[in-house]
């Protein structure tokens, strides 16, 4: 994932794209891939895979940028509509 973080960082801007899906266990997980421009050449990558417990898009959101910041990963360049944390 280092490297997928580093490409970030040299494109700049991404996009975010989630999705939820029921494991064999109670656990739903959010599958998270991203989408950048890296030397011109449009990239997209799976970045991780997030346990859920709620499908709240407020829920979701938090979910994504607990996962995001500690990545170094700066939410305020996501082209997505994250929201800035209050």
């Amino acid at each position: 994932m280092s490297i997928i973080v580093q490409e970030l960082s040299r494109s700049t801007y991404y996009s975010i794209s989630v999705d939820s899906t029921p494991d064999l266990s109670p656990t739903d997980q959010l599958a998270v891939t991203v989408r950048y421009v890296l030397d011109g050449v449009p990239t997209e990558r799976f970045l991780t895979s997030l346990s859920i417990k709620s499908h709240k898009a407020a829920e979701l959101e938090n979910y994504l940028l607990d996962f995001l910041e500690p990545q170094g990963i700066d939410s305020m360049n996501c082209r997505a509509n994250l929201r800035q944390r209050k």
